[in-house]
């Protein structure tokens, strides 16, 4: 079972159970070599820890079990874990409640270069303080970090990322639930959820629940090209534009696929999504029931020239125009075998001072 655990190529090593083995968590990883395991019972451990061996897995008694929280025994900031190795993605971190955190980067989990996996972890109640990322900041071109079947939630950045940081690095986020974070910054500063800076791939994930005082209640990609796929992103604010998700200048590969995205609200426009000089292809989307006061209740293209396939917009509304789609500064978005139905005040809507507009085909559209 360790070695499905830490990968094929790994070897079977030692075990080192704490406390009977070594005092602490910390005291174990120092122990460690490629291979071994260092196994956690119950309790809560005030600890800080710093996983710099490649190959060696960290593995709680469960989410519910075993708690790090370094809360106790810190003054000031603490980051709760830190992946300092460069290694392969053997190194793992599983079945943990991690809480507590303070710090600029990553208040609960930061990864430098580090491909490392995490799993199976609850990362609540985290303060990312004058910084970015409250729950986990992934960075490094190198690096392409897993984390699947995790609860994220609670957590807060007083700029960037509540959630989840994703900066110059592709990772692989699935099976999570990211709820109830908050990116508090005023100006760029958003993602309440994720915010993207690199080719993640996001899937089957819950996205809910999640503010910012800026832009991308549920997801921010700027400059990058994530793949989205089977998540449901539900009842995201943002104080700006893109309640759901909101991108600016993401690159070709960007794509929403399989996904939900309903119940989002934006205070100035697109309360679903905001593609501002980005053009994802968007596929098999369900878009409904999200809000906005300056336009776009569901989807705002702003100089884009996205595809939209086999997607389904209904009853998004908006105080000003474009309830379902508005486009604006030479957008030109191809609508494909799409269902449009009773969004308010109106489906579609361009602005005759606005070059481009939607080329529909084979779309139902409510009213013609």
């Amino acid at each position: 079972m360790v070695a499905l655990a830490l990968g094929a190529s790994t070897a079977i090593g030692a075990t080192i159970k704490v406390p009977s083995d070594a005092p602490t968590i910390q005291a174990g990883i120092d122990r460690a070599k490629p291979g071994d395991r260092v196994l956690v019972a119950p309790g809560t451990y005030a600890e800080r820890i710093y996983i710099h061996t490649s190959g060696i897995q960290v593995q709680g008694a469960g989410a519910n079990l075993s708690v790090i929280n370094p809360s106790p025994a810190s003054s000031g900031r603490a980051r709760v874990v830190t992946f300092l190795n460069r290694g392969s993605p053997d190194s793992v971190l599983e079945g943990f409640t991690l809480t507590g955190g303070n710090d600029s980067r990553g208040a609960e989990i930061f990864t430098s270069y580090a491909a490392a996996t995490i799993r199976k972890c609850t990362i609540s109640k985290n303060l990312a303080q004058y910084g970015s990322g409250g729950g986990v900041y992934f960075y490094g071109r190198s690096s392409s970090p897993t984390i699947t079947d995790c609860t994220i939630s609670e957590n807060r950045a007083d700029f960037l990322a509540g959630g989840i940081m994703c900066a110059s690095c592709s990772p692989t986020i699935s099976n999570c639930t990211v709820s109830e974070n908050t990116a508090a910054g005023n100006f760029l500063d958003g993602g309440g959820g994720i915010f993207c800076a690199g080719d993640a791939v996001i899937t089957n994930c819950v996205i809910t629940g999640n503010h910012t005082n800026d832009a991308g209640g549920g997801i921010m990609a700027d400059s990058s090209s994530p793949t989205i796929t089977n998540c449901t992103i539900s009842n995201n604010s943002a104080d700006t534009a893109g309640g759901g998700i909101w991108s600016f200048n993401a690159l070709e590969r960007f794509t929403i696929s399989n996904c939900t995205i309903t119940d989002n609200i934006a205070g100035s426009h697109a309360g679903g999504i905001d593609c501002e000089f980005s053009s994802p292809n968007i596929t098999n989307c369900t878009i409904a029931r999200n809000v906005s006061k300056s336009g776009a209740g569901g989807i705002h293209y702003w100089g884009a020239s996205p595809t939209l396939t086999h997607c389904t917009l209904s009853e998004n509304t908006t105080q000003e125009r474009g309830g379902g789609v508005q486009c604006r500064d030479e957008s030109a978005p191809t609508i494909r075998n799409c269902i449009r139905w009773g969004n308010s005040p109106d489906e579609v809507y361009s602005a005759p001072q606005w070059t481009g507009g939607a080329a529909l085909s084979y779309c139902d559209v409510q009213g013609g």
